[in-house]
């Protein structure tokens, strides 16, 4: 008896021992894990900065190539007049010497030569060609920026549009007008001869082009409307313009065009290059609110990454608490047990009471396990974990693996409540043999080869519980190959017709391992019996098994195989399917009625753990319900008594009011909705209490969106 119970329990060393490595194993992984999406966020942010250097590194740039301009319109004219810098006006002097001073506070490094060739130039022609030379330099630049800050590659249209119009268009368009202004104080001077003509005319075409591109990428967002209406009149000045030009450029002899045609065109160009250079200013202040915006967007959602990353962490750190309490709980029990083993009668007792108080512990401890795990799965559903790394799918596995073992302790204290008896049409032989691939790699691992051979009548299609089955043979497979020690396990499935319409099907599973003592045999189903193994386990396989044979009106039997290990043989009676059997299926329900299962709903939600209330009303709500979140019972009538709800959500452990309270009070109140309970205590007989409370359906936490929807649809078909 002390070595029976000195192996059971989880197996004390080696479980505590796995929980050890599965800690930092877990921690490992979170590591790597938050590094990578913190990398990702710090990456966008480098990436808008980079934008925001674009913008604030054109800007300078481009107040130069207005500057350069005014000073080649002014002092082009004032050349045409003097010929000699030095009797120019104070007017170019003072656009000279703006121009020359924002050269200089520039912080790019640009080859001055031909700055100073242009201000030492006195003919008004040469002048002005090497200031165009000088502008070219100056919009290459900006064109590099362009590049180089990833303005270009800006994955949102919007911005996108608006940097390709201040870095490349805008300025391209302010000084090509500036060069048709300046190229009409030389025709009026006489100074250009009627072969300019072409030159000028292929300029009018330029610009009539980059007026068409800047009114294209205005067009292609939805934003902006003050710029787009600021921009469509300069494009109608630029348009008539452009047919002006045209116009006066229609002759073949510069005679043609008059001296007040071509003042009038120059002060025209003059009036176009002002507007452009205001509209330039307004761009630039928008493209630099968007921008630090995102930036501000950007640095909140790696903020808000570090809180789940936190939360996640801490969720993860209470589970492992919460573990090894139960396993030194249970320790004690044991403990206790052994020490009031003195008389039958006394032991009976007292077995019977650890028994009442285990399951009160289970009920206890899955609640308080399950609603951090619960959290911890939705977390990892909101930010799609599986897609973030490697590693992302083994943190979720490692969180359903804890689900399923509270969901085995579920069938360690109240077996006929565990699982439900649901039936199906399958054929036996087909779920076998899908079951022992699913156990491939575990087989491999083992070193151990399994054979499977079936008869005819066990590949016809019958009623049985499918996942039942498929739990017994995935159960025996694994026990014999981890504990067996052999090298071979044998599955065979055969059958025999009762009757038209019942067979009789027998399973046998065999090895050819070490065997199982006599002595212990009586004692395989029982839980947390582990026998002699030293693999690690929690001795709970064959327990559930018997409960599963019971369930499906089975029998099963272990017995020494004439193969050299041990083997088991359950015997079942099943019907034969026909589709006059199905008439009570479940319903099935489209894409779209599940899609609006819950638009337009009202629901009153009522949990008192934060994380769950954030998580499951976001999830609510990305499905088109209204959701009025409360902490307690109490609060939940409140709201109840305020508002129309359509649907009542509500967890079973709450202070002031729990869930079975609340369910009573809003039934006693008129409520006749539905009452779904969203509870983390599925072990015990909370589901039942529940029930008689006024409760429609107990969901266990996570709460399954899908499940929801398709009781909510089966509720409201039936009304």
């Amino acid at each position: 008896m002390g070595l029976k119970m000195h192996q059971s329990m989880f197996g004390k060393k080696n479980i505590r021992a796995s929980l050890v490595t599965l800690v930092v194993l877990t921690e490992v992984l979170f590591f790597v894990l938050s590094h990578r999406i913190v990398d990702e966020a710090n990456s966008d942010i480098e990436i808008t900065e980079q934008n925001i250097g674009g913008i604030d590194g054109s800007q300078p740039l481009l107040e130069m190539l207005r500057l350069n301009g005014l000073y080649r319109g002014l002092c082009t004219g004032e050349l045409i007049k003097e010929s000699d810098f030095r009797l120019a006006s104070e007017s170019c002097v003072f656009a000279k010497n703006n121009a020359q001073q924002q050269l200089l506070s520039s912080a790019f490094d640009f080859d001055r030569e031909l700055w100073r060739k242009a201000a030492d130039e006195s003919d008004p022609l040469r002048f002005f060609e090497l200031v165009n030379e000088w502008n070219s330099v100056v919009t290459s630049k900006l064109d590099q920026i362009y590049r180089e800050s990833g303005l270009i590659l800006n994955p949102d249209p919007s911005r996108h549009s608006l940097a390709e119009m201040y870095s490349i268009l805008l300025p391209r368009l302010i000084d090509k007008t500036g060069i048709i202004r300046g190229q009409q104080a030389l025709l009026k001077a006489q100074i250009l001869d009627n072969d300019a003509f072409i030159e000028s005319k292929t300029l009018v075409n330029e610009l009539q082009s980059g007026v068409r591109r800047s009114l294209q990428l205005l067009a292609s967002t939805s934003e902006y409307d003050d710029l787009k209406l600021r921009f469509n009149k300069i494009a109608a000045n630029l348009q008539q313009y452009s047919k002006d030009l045209e116009a006066s450029y229609s002759g073949k002899r510069v005679e043609l065009a008059t001296d007040k045609d071509l003042s009038g065109l120059f002060l025209q160009g003059t009036e176009i290059i002002n507007d452009l250079s205001l509209f330039a200013v307004e761009v630039e202040s928008q493209l630099e609110l968007e921008f630090e915006e995102g930036l501000r967007l950007q640095e909140s959602a790696l903020f808000n990454k570090y809180l789940i990353l936190l939360l996640v962490q801490t969720t993860i750190i209470l589970i492992y608490i919460k573990l090894f309490w139960l396993i030194r709980a249970q320790e004690d029990a044991v403990q206790r047990a052994e020490m009031s083993a003195s008389g039958m009668a006394d032991s009976v007792r007292e077995l019977r009471e650890a028994r009442s108080k285990q399951a009160q512990l289970f009920s206890i401890v899955s609640h308080e396990l399950r609603t951090p795990l619960s959290s911890t799965k939705m977390i990892y559903d909101d930010i799609g974990i599986e897609t973030l790394d490697e590693y992302g799918p083994m943190l979720r596995a490692n969180n359903d693996a804890v689900l399923a073992i509270l969901d085995d302790l579920r069938m360690v204290v109240d077996p006929s409540k565990a699982k439900d008896n649901k039936t199906s049409n399958a054929k036996p032989a087909a779920i076998v043999e899908q079951t022992l691939k699913s156990l491939d790699s575990l087989l491999k691992r083992q070193g151990v080869q399994a054979h499977l051979s079936y008869d005819t009548l066990s590949g016809q299609e019958m009623l049985f519980n499918t996942g039942a089955l498929r739990q017994i043979v995935t159960n025996l497979v694994k026990n014999a190959a981890i504990h067996s020690e052999g090298a071979n396990i044998w599955v065979t499935l055969s059958g025999f017709e009762d009757t038209p319409a019942k067979a009789s099907m027998v399973l046998r599973i065999e090895d050819d391992g070490k065997g199982i003592p006599d002595d212990q045999k009586h004692e395989l189903f029982n839980a947390f019996s582990r026998g002699d193994t030293k693999a690690d386990g929690t001795g709970l396989g064959l327990f559930i098994i018997r409960e599963l044979v019971d369930m499906l009106g089975c029998d099963i039997t272990c017995f020494d195989s004439e193969r050299g290990g041990v083997g088991f043989e359950l015997r079942c009676k099943l019907e034969f399917y026909s589709k006059g059997l199905d008439q009570a299926a479940k319903p099935e329900f489209s894409a779209s009625q599940l899609e609006a299962a819950l638009k337009g709903k009202r629901i009153l939600f009522a949990e008192d753990q934060l994380t769950i209330q954030m998580l499951t009303k976001s999830t609510l709500t990305k499905a088109g319900a209204s959701v009025a979140v409360c902490d307690n019972g109490v609060a939940a009538m409140k709201a109840f008594k305020l508002d129309q709800f359509d649907l009542v959500l509500t967890d079973a452990m709450m202070p002031e009011m729990d869930g079975y309270q609340l369910c009573v009070a809003l039934r006693g109140a008129g409520f006749e909705g539905p009452i779904i309970a969203v509870t983390a205590a599925t072990i015990g007989d909370e589901q039942e209490r529940l029930l008689q409370s006024g409760a429609n359906k107990v969901l266990s936490k996570p709460l399954s969106l899908k499940e929801l929807k398709e009781y909510l649809l089966t509720w409201e078909s039936q009304q």
